[in-house]
């Protein structure tokens, strides 16, 4: 079997929302099964981020705590962030000292 064959294909997509931030589809897709799922919802993000995971010395990892309006509360996550348009993302030093400050 080659592998195009072991994939899921897309049959159709439907756009649910878009805007410069998120996107959100819903597709039509065929499994490898034969087996045909209606709505395969798909959340992309056009933009890119970067996320970093600092150890200290006794290697724990240092968490922030982020306002989640969605979620109604504050969240632990590591530091993360979005790329800024010109920077490069394998030498984002400005983003990550930007989401670790």
């Amino acid at each position: 079997m080659k592998n195009e064959e072991l994939m899921p294909k897309r049959l159709g997509r439907t756009t649910i929302y878009e805007s410069e931030h998120v996107c959100l589809y819903s597709d039509r897709v065929a499994q490898p099964s034969g087996q045909i799922t209606e709505n395969y919802y798909q959340i992309h993000y056009p933009k890119k981020a970067v996320a970093i995971v600092i150890f200290d010395e006794e290697d724990n990892i240092l968490l922030i705590q982020n306002r989640r309006y969605t979620v109604g509360r504050l969240e632990w996550e590591v530091p993360a962030g979005r790329i800024e348009y010109g920077e490069r993302i394998y030498s984002c030093k400005n983003c990550r000292h930007r989401n670790c400050v």
